[in-house]
Order: C-alpha cells, then structure tokens, then sequence
C-alpha cells in the first residue's frame, strides 16, 4: 500500500451511533437556528419597521404637537411628493428629524408628476394644539 492510499484510509471516518446522533444533534441545532432567526426577523419587522407610504394620522399626532404656529413646518409624509403618492402635512420643528427617520427611502421610485400649485405651499398653523397644514385653494 502506498503513502497515499495509507492515509487516505487513516482519515475516513466509519460511521457509528455516536457519530450519526452527533450529526442529528447538530441539524436539530441549525434547524432551530434558522427558526429563531426567521422568528426574530418577523417580530422585529412588526415593530419599528420604516415606511416608504405616508404614516396614517393616528400616528402623525406624535409629531404634531404645538403652541404656537411658529412651532409647526411643513413635511412630506411618505417617500413621495404629494403629487405623487405623498401627503403634505405640518409637524413640529423640533420634531421634524424624527418624522423623516421614520421613512427608509432608498431605492423607491417615484411618479414625476407635477402639481400646480407646487407642493408645500399651503398654510401651517397650530391648532387645537396640533400642527395643520391646509392645501392650497383650488387643490383637494
């Protein structure tokens, strides 16, 4: 028998129990693993996931608050302008980064349509203790 062959027979494993549970044991593990990991993904998707569509007004609010209409300017709720698939509204300065975190823009494309009059240029005012953007006459 030659060097090679001599060695090449060394190194073969022969399978035995312990051997096969070893290998069952350790794809339980990686399967349960990759459950975990699935599991993490969807629960963390459902909390704190970014949008790319407007924020719906019952969680706009958080941003809105005012007392004074200096407090308030105008943002762009969703990735998208308002003339394509944005909404206009007013925020509270302060509170305006947090609102803009609150998209994950990258890679959306959006419509190029235009708008007259161009977005943003309608009335902020604090009312009610919350900031309010009011469109422009002629635009609904």
């Amino acid at each position: 028998m030659s060097k090679v062959e001599k060695y090449s027979h060394a190194s073969r494993r022969v399978p035995t129990a312990s051997n096969r549970s070893n290998r069952k044991s350790r794809r339980d593990c990686k399967d349960g693993s990759i459950f975990l990991l699935i599991t993490l993904s969807l629960f963390m998707a459902c909390d704190g996931e970014k949008q790319t569509s407007p924020i719906p007004d019952s969680n706009l609010v958080q941003f809105q608050s005012c007392q004074s209409d200096t407090n308030c300017v105008f943002a762009n709720n969703g990735c998208c302008d308002c003339a394509n698939g944005g909404e206009e509204v007013a925020v509270n300065s302060n509170m305006l980064e947090d609102f803009e975190s609150q998209f994950d823009c990258a890679g959306i494309l959006c419509t190029l349509k235009g708008r007259s009059p161009a977005c943003g240029t309608g009335t902020i005012s604090c009312q009610n203790g919350l900031c309010s953007y009011e469109l422009p006459d002629g635009v609904n």
